[in-house]
């Protein structure tokens, strides 16, 4: 039967193309490598069809393919000659067509600017055929050594070369010279590549098709990233915005799903249980995770016993048990999913009794359990020499352990917990933390056996951090409640301080050693594409941990600050207001310091990008040194009395600029910073002068001069350098990490300027830069009248953590406003229904439904769709910032939450 099989299906020969890399590469060994080779390898693993290649020539493999010596190519494009003889697949990958030219010689053109210039392209190329017909004023002529063509560029011999992207950026790359040529503006084509079978192989299509889409789309997209850096995915298009190792057959089968039936237990809390008919628990919330996310609809059957929704599943009328702890299908017509939550297994006993180390202490002990389900499996293998009492629900296990009819109870850890309130008194306790787990899971009718994988990949895709909230959302968690704050502030801000702290100088060590493996790397490399893959790696990691990091220190800084802003208006002792006014000052130089270490990243990673609104610079500048001056870092409490402050704002400069404010904040702020750090005794001035202007534009001059301990010209010329200070005994008396300085650097170019200096060792320094603004005359400032504007404003914050409600709420109440607060998506819809909701601000990141998918359903719904919504993150990735804004929002605020820059925000939206 085996060898018959064979027959029936032998391997399918594929032609290639020799030498096209990245698309296809023969190596010295003769093994071929590629995008095309590497897709058809896991088209066959996926698909368990063996294939095999036939590499010659692209002259032979169009020779093969007519005498059908092969079966198909492995990827070429359309043409009204190709149709002529051949049938194509489905596209699988886009390439696009550009001119590339070499700036010495010849400026970039568009292409019908080429009349009569000399215009390379490859001969017998898709390309050759399409161009030449379409534009005969260009001199074309044809080549066949895309090594030697380009050399022929470089002298001057052509104006310019037509080619497909990825081959040519290759071969630039290999050739050590990518950054020499450069592309044009416009695209010249865009292709789709295709399978190309002779019209005799026209039945292998549906195959290969079906093939196709069985593969996870995210392993395609891997491969495209492997061998094609800096182009979009083809398959990105395509991919599952939330499960991007869905496949194409699996992304269309559901969309033309049905309503489903799921039978889900009315009375099994906190898993799965109904209050006031509405069906509530774990289950239901992993449910509404994948209806959110796979637009499958549910309907719950109801009025039904667990045991008759268990013969209605067997018989077909329901098609998925929404919660099942199982750990084998118990008919062969259900079909149970992977776990979406696992419960640990933990032995109780009275408050008396001694700690087990094991199954083997409970021998001579009466031990109880609800024998059924994954549990009663584990303890029948495991365990089948203990006797085991059953018990026919927890609470009856929980009562028997406590009046001592039975000396050990065995249960899961989620759900004891859940009924150990009604116990409290009785002091029960944990005894030993066992090895096993049971798992919950869903079990689905035969019917819809295709939706087991899909739910599968669903429940991998939930991150621990969602599934953590869930799961502690019903077991009951107690809210925390800051009745002393400055106590609480003492016992919990400062060890959070110092943990943050010890994180952020770890992150800065592993950007340290990042870069360094990148350096070393990069010498031990023989090859550049394998130093460029290496480099792209290291970068990636870097910029994915430090955004992890961002969001993990601020959350905890989002507490230290909003609670530090509370106890200053508190009443508090002299004393006390010292040690406030110490941590707020430490938790914003942290925050400081946070800050520039995720700008210089983002900076490096050519991710940040400039903002520019209104702004009236003299009202910046008289803030920000008003704001600096007014905190004080350790050992600075007599610095207004030991320097002479100045401030200096030309009259001339108009009000009406247009720039990025925040930026230019960042920048003042660092400079001044740095002179009040090494100013003890002298005056530190800062200077904004016109010296350029036009009707349109104007060019103003900052300048930040102090009379400080200077620097030497040694150490001006690495100023600006990575992690570098003047000298190290300064490093050891005002602290920092060397960060600043560059960080300023890199801004000022990015606004088109350059930071300068004029300095020497003991008279002082004088940072400054010169930016071009817009002149807006549109332009009118709002009047600060934020007090009355805000007065009993109502406002709505909705976020998952009761510390950071508990912060943002009292925070909000001492600005005067009314303040209403919901801890989940669903609770603020409820909200915003029921009462007069003048503006929302909402976290990102909630169990269930998040901030952004929140927003998306109240713009959609009927009631106040219009209203004014701001999302609140610690995470300052721009791709959060813009699903914010594409989900509807109408501004993003970083947490810790800036007081001011929240004031400035509901004061306009209060106008």
């Amino acid at each position: 039967m085996s060898s018959q099989k064979e027959v029936q299906k032998p391997p399918l020969k594929i032609s290639m193309i020799q030498s096209a890399p990245p698309f296809s590469i023969t190596l010295a060994d003769g093994h071929i490598t590629g995008l095309y080779a590497e897709f058809w390898r896991l088209w066959s693993r996926v698909n368990d069809r063996e294939i095999e290649f036939v590499v010659s020539e692209f002259g032979n493999n169009i020779d093969d393919l007519k005498n059908s010596r092969v079966d198909f190519h492995s990827g070429l494009f359309k043409n009204p000659e190709r149709e002529t003889w051949a049938e194509f697949s489905i596209p699988f990958h886009e390439v696009k067509t550009s001119l590339y030219f070499y700036e010495q010689k010849h400026k970039r053109s568009d292409f019908k600017d080429m009349a009569g210039k000399k215009v390379a392209v490859r001969k017998n190329s898709y390309q050759a055929e399409y161009f030449t017909s379409k534009y005969p004023d260009v001199k074309f002529h044809y080549f066949t050594d895309s090594y030697k063509v380009i050399v022929q560029l470089l002298e001057g011999q052509f104006d310019a070369i037509i080619g497909e992207e990825p081959y040519i950026d290759n071969v630039l790359l290999t050739q050590g010279i990518n950054g020499i040529l450069y592309k044009s503006t416009e695209k010249l084509l865009t292709n789709f590549v295709h399978a190309l079978f002779p019209k005799e192989n026209k039945h292998l299509i549906n195959e290969i098709n079906n093939g196709i889409k069985n593969i996870p789309i995210d392993k395609i997209i891997e491969l495209e990233r492997k061998w094609i850096q800096g182009f979009e995915p083809y398959f990105s298009k395509l991919v599952h915005q939330s499960i991007p190792s869905l496949t194409l057959n699996e992304i269309e089968w559901i969309k033309n799903l049905p309503e489903i039936l799921v039978g889900s237990d009315s009375n099994w809390p906190p898993i799965e249980f109904v209050t006031d008919k509405v069906y509530q628990g774990v289950a239901i919330d992993f449910l509404n995770i994948i209806h959110e996310r796979l637009d499958i609809n549910f309907k719950h059957s109801r009025g039904f016993e667990w045991v008759q929704l268990m013969d209605k599943a067997k018989n077909g009328e329901i098609k998925i048990l929404s919660a099942v702890v199982e750990q084998y299908s118990r008919e062969d017509n259900l079909i149970l999913t992977e776990p979406y939550a696992q419960f640990q297994v933990v032995a109780m006993v009275r408050p008396d009794s001694p700690l087990l180390g094991s199954f083997l202490d409970m021998r001579e002990l009466t031990i109880g359990a609800v024998l059924e389900g994954e549990l009663k499996s584990i303890l029948e293998e495991k365990h089948p020499d203990i006797p085991i009492k059953n018990t026919v629900r927890i609470m009856q296990g929980l009562k028997d352990l406590s009046d001592g009819t039975i000396d050990v109870f065995l249960g899961n850890h989620f759900m004891i917990a859940h009924y150990l309130e009604k116990f409290k008194d009785s002091g029960l306790k944990v005894a030993l933390f066992t090895k096993y787990k049971v798992n919950l899971k869903m079990e689905v009718h035969k019917q819809y056996e295709k939706l087991v994988p899909i739910l599968n990949k669903l429940f991998a895709s939930i991150s621990n951090r969602e599934r953590t909230a869930i799961l502690n959302h019903w077991k009951g968690n107690e809210i925390i409640e800051i009745n002393d704050q400055y106590e609480q502030f003492l016992t919990i801000g400062i060890p959070t301080f110092l943990a943050i702290l010890l994180l952020l100088f770890y992150v800065t060590y592993l950007n340290r050693q990042m870069n360094s493996e990148i350096v070393t790397r990069k010498i031990k490399e023989a090859k550049l594409q394998d130093e460029k893959e290496v480099a792209d790696r290291a970068n990636r990691a870097k910029d994915d941990f430090l955004a992890n990091m961002s969001h993990e220190l601020r959350s905890p800084m989002n507490a230290i600050v909003g609670s530090s802003f509370l106890l200053e208006s508190s009443s508090l002792t002299h004393s006390q207001n010292k040690l406030v006014e110490v941590m707020n000052t430490s938790a914003k130089s942290l925050l400081r310091l946070i800050n520039n270490i995720l700008d210089l990243s983002k900076i490096e990673a050519e991710k940040l990008e400039l903002e520019e609104k209104k702004t009236d610079v003299r009202i910046l500048c008289e803030n920000l040194f008003e704001q600096e001056f007014r905190q004080n870092v350790f050992g600075e409490e007599n610095l207004q009395d030991n320097v002479e402050l100045n401030l200096h704002i030309d009259t001339n400069i108009p009000k009406q600029l247009i720039l990025d404010s925040y930026r230019l904040k960042q920048i003042l702020s660092n400079l001044i910073f740095n002179a009040k750090k090494y100013t003890q005794l002298g005056k530190i001035s800062l200077i904004v002068s016109k010296v350029d202007e036009d009707e349109k534009k104007h060019s103003l001059l900052f300048e930040v001069v102090d009379t400080g301990i200077g620097i030497n010209s040694e150490q001006l010329v690495r100023l600006f350098s990575n992690y570098n200070q003047t000298d190290a005994s300064l490093t050891r008396k005002n602290s920092g990490a060397g960060l600043g300085l560059k960080l300023t650097y890199a801004l000022c170019k990015l606004m088109g300027s350059e930071l300068k200096i004029e300095s020497s060792l003991g008279n002082g320094s004088r940072f400054y830069f010169t930016i071009q603004t817009k002149w807006n005359t549109d332009f009118e400032l709002i009047q600060d009248d934020s007090s009355s504007r805000l007065t009993n404003l109502k406002v709505l914050i909705v976020d998952d953590s009761p510390v950071n409600l508990i912060v943002a709420k009292k925070t909000l109440e001492k600005m005067n406003l009314l303040v209403v607060t919901a801890n989940s998506g669903s609770e603020a819809i409820s909200l915003l229904e029921k009462s007069n909701i003048q503006v929302v601000l909402m976290d990102m990141y909630m169990p269930g439904m998040d901030g952004a998918q929140t927003t998306k359903k109240i713009r959609e719904g009927h009631y106040n769709p219009q209203i004014p919504i701001y999302a609140l993150s610690a995470s300052t990735n721009e791709e959060e910032k813009n699903l914010a804004k594409n989900a509807g929002m109408n501004g993003y605020l970083n947490k810790p939450i800036d007081v001011e820059q929240l004031t400035q925000v509901l004061v306009n939206e209060a106008s």
